[in-house]
């Protein structure tokens, strides 16, 4: 009997194919995006409501003509945030702010942006995939 030959696209000596090499790249980029996910929204809104509390206090000494002129002490609705993160939470820092986004979104608050993020995955594959490519045929 004779022995069917390798798949072209197997390196020779490592026994992994193209295929198996973007598919544990796109795994491996997706166990980090669900780990990192959360950390990275917590960190984001703590960024944006400093900037956003700057940014309403300069308001406040403005006048913003899509904002009504008669409460010029509240925040512009036109630009309020989905999730309107409280002073105390943002002068404690990340673990207050994550069991706000928790009690107010539940889990779909801590990973929202996910889409975003994954659209960032094809680029994963290739690079992983073409530096395993090129790594392996290096190799004598």
């Amino acid at each position: 009997m004779a022995e069917k030959a390798a798949p072209q696209t197997q390196q020779p000596g490592t026994g992994v194919s193209s295929l198996e090499r973007a598919v544990s790249a796109f795994v491996g980029y997706s166990c980090g995006a669900v780990v990192v996910l959360p950390f990275d929204r917590v960190k984001s809104l703590l960024q944006v409501s400093c900037q956003r509390a700057a940014s309403v206090q300069l308001h406040q000494r403005r006048v913003c003509t899509a904002c009504s002129a008669e409460s010029p002490s509240a925040a512009p609705a036109h630009r309020a945030p989905p999730l309107q993160v409280s002073p105390a939470a943002r002068a404690q820092g990340a673990l207050p702010l994550a069991r706000q986004i928790w009690a107010t979104q539940g889990l779909r608050g801590l990973y929202m942006g996910g889409g975003p993020h994954m659209l960032i995955a094809p680029y994963t594959v290739l690079y992983y995939s073409m530096y395993d490519e090129l790594r392996c045929r290096g190799k004598p």
